[in-house]
């Protein structure tokens, strides 16, 4: 997942008594949660160390906020809001599936109905004399249409030759590719060549992908609102996600430099 919706309220009250260490790192936890789609391992060390805090911490916050389910640690609300938006991806993609099956099905008919209409007007013709007017004489000119499809969920793409223009991940940028494909509708949606559609999406991608340790939600989705957290605190929370320095050293520099006091 890519984004996903921040409920200020609902985290107001569920991490008032947190301190502002805990608190970075509870968020850090939530954002790689969605981030990866999949529950933390039960091991305290290579957590803590991927969320840049202390196993202490870690502990705590799995033991208030998480659930262990076979040597996993899960959280409830997490793994809902990922399941209903796999489950609106899947809507959108069958709706987009059904809607192209129509619009095949009818230009079938309009085909059929037109190649008809061919052959009665090529029919040999009698005039007054009963003689035969064929227009044999002219040659007759195939037309071949070449029409394109829409993306088969059976379509294999070449894996190797994203990894070769710098996709990390070939399957999860798959993942990206379907989703936006199928939620194409009509003739947006329809290609000639799939393969060269995907090698297309590589190279975009080559370009403009990052790989930051994770992707926070946009300031306007996440950050807290005035009564419930110190403006400061809410940035510093922000700065500390993107250059992963400790919360308490942003608070204390942006504090100072609002007072007016010198470093």
């Amino acid at each position: 997942m890519h984004y996903y919706s921040h409920h200020i309220g609902d985290m107001i009250r569920d991490t008032a008594h947190l301190d502002d260490h805990q608190l970075a790192t509870y968020m850090r936890m939530i954002w790689a949660y969605y981030q990866t789609e999949k529950p933390f391992e039960n091991n305290m060390e290579d957590l803590a160390f991927a969320m840049r805090s202390d196993e202490k911490t870690i502990r705590l916050l799995l033991r208030h906020y998480f659930k262990l389910d076979c040597e996993v640690w899960r959280h409830g609300r997490c793994d809902k809001v990922i399941a209903e938006y796999h489950s609106k991806s899947e809507k959108a993609a069958q709706s987009a599936k059904t809607r192209w099956t129509k619009a095949t099905a009818k230009q079938t008919d309009s085909e059929s109905n037109a190649d008809a209409l061919t052959n009665d007007a090529n029919a040999p013709k009698n005039d007054a004399n009963h003689k035969p007017i064929t227009n044999n004489h002219k040659p007759i000119v195939e037309k071949t249409t070449t029409r394109g499809a829409r993306l088969s969920t059976h379509f294999e793409p070449d894996f190797d030759f994203a990894k070769q223009n710098g996709i990390a991940n070939p399957a999860e940028e798959y993942e990206k590719f379907k989703d936006y494909w199928f939620s194409q509708a009509g003739a947006k949606g329809v290609k000639l060549d799939w393969q060269a559609t995907w090698r297309n999406w590589c190279r975009s991608a080559k370009t403009f992908t990052k790989t930051p340790a994770f992707t926070p939600p946009s300031p306007a989705i996440t950050t807290p609102s005035r009564e419930a957290i110190d403006p400061i605190m809410a940035m510093a929370i922000q700065e500390s996600a993107r250059t992963f320095k400790p919360v308490t050293e942003i608070y204390k520099s942006m504090k100072n430099k609002a007072l007016g006091v010198a470093a």
